[in-house]
């Protein structure tokens, strides 16, 4: 809250005393109390009236304090020069954030050419049909070991007692991740081939 409007919320001429402000915010605060007022906007003057006491308060301790210890107050508190230290903000400011987005985009864009050039290469190279049907093998192959896990492990369940369960969850568990991860390398390694 501006200074100026403080003093006028309370029907002060700027330069009042402390004494001056705290019997204007009384007499003020009896009017306007919500518990006294029965108009509906009461309650939002008491608070306006309240923040102007503590506005014009704070500004005069501090007008003591700095007379006190012969200082000269500062003309108007700027924090914005001083950096939050849990957060990653250079000093730099907003060209060193362009300048990491941009070094970001060359490096997927470099990332983006290497793959391509590899791709290229594959594809040109006698490699590429033996390594393409070996991906689809391997891939075909791992989850028929899951699956033939999985199955084996409910047919130990059903044929020689439920409680085997317990001691079949690591396999089917890991069967399960097995199966997981090779839809995920999968699908990584194919654009390769495509």
């Amino acid at each position: 809250m501006q200074e100026f409007q403080s003093y006028n919320i309370l029907n002060l001429t700027p330069g009042a005393s402390e004494e001056e402000i705290r019997k204007a915010y009384r007499k003020k605060a009896k009017a306007y109390h919500p518990d006294v007022n029965d108009s509906p906007d009461a309650r939002e003057k008491f608070l306006m009236v309240k923040r102007a006491y503590d506005s014009l308060l704070h500004l005069k301790k501090n007008q003591r304090y700095f007379s006190e210890t012969n200082t000269t107050a500062p003309a108007q508190y700027d924090f914005s020069r001083y950096k939050n230290p849990f957060t990653r903000i250079n000093i730099e400011g907003e060209a060193a954030k362009r300048k990491r987005a941009w070094e970001a985009f060359q490096a997927q864009k470099r990332a983006e050419e290497k793959f391509q050039r590899t791709k290229k290469k594959l594809q040109n190279s006698m490699w590429f049909y033996p390594a393409k049907i070996g991906l689809y093998a391997s891939v075909a192959l791992s989850w028929l070991f899951s699956v033939l896990i999985i199955a084996g492990c409910l047919a130990m369940v059903i044929f020689i007692h439920p409680v085997v369960i317990f001691f079949l969850i690591p396999f089917i568990t890991g069967s399960i991740f097995l199966l997981l991860r090779t839809y995920e390398w999968f699908n990584k390694y194919k654009e390769m081939f495509e």
